[in-house]
């Protein structure tokens, strides 16, 4: 049932990861390979790709395991959240915990329901900047 293998990220592994960075527009600064690789000892980052479809992540931090939003396209979302759940329940034998979840896959994913909880992190969200305030640097 439970095919995935995760692997620590390495600078090597970088063609190997960045096919599926864009395949889905999830607005978020941390969709980048480089975000994984600075923070891979920090969260002790690890990956799947799982049946070429989408990358999955494994993060831990104090004992607590957690993951990111799948990188996928928009059609594969449902079923590789769905085998990141199984391997988080069955596999760890914890919930699954998302970091990291951007809006259109929360409602992509219709997780609006009982059966999972979301909280918008204030103190997390991403800046946005007016282009031309940040092409003149005008502040």
């Amino acid at each position: 049932m439970m095919n995935l293998e995760f692997k620590k990220v390495t600078a090597e592994d970088c063609h190997k990861m960045l096919p599926f960075y864009g395949m889905r527009n999830n607005r978020t600064c941390d969709s980048v390979f480089l975000e994984s690789f600075i923070w891979k000892e920090f969260y002790q980052v690890s990956y799947a790709i799982w049946e070429n479809k989408a990358l999955l992540w494994l993060m831990e931090y104090e004992g607590e395991y957690f993951s990111a939003m799948p990188l996928c396209a928009e059609r594969d979302l449902k079923d590789a959240f769905l085998m990141l759940e199984q391997y988080f329940n069955h596999v760890l034998q914890v919930p699954l915990v998302i970091h990291l979840a951007d809006e259109d896959a929360v409602r992509c994913l219709d997780l609006s329901g009982d059966a999972y909880w979301i909280e918008e992190q204030e103190d997390a969200k991403d800046y946005l900047y007016e282009g031309t305030a940040l092409r003149t640097l005008s502040g």
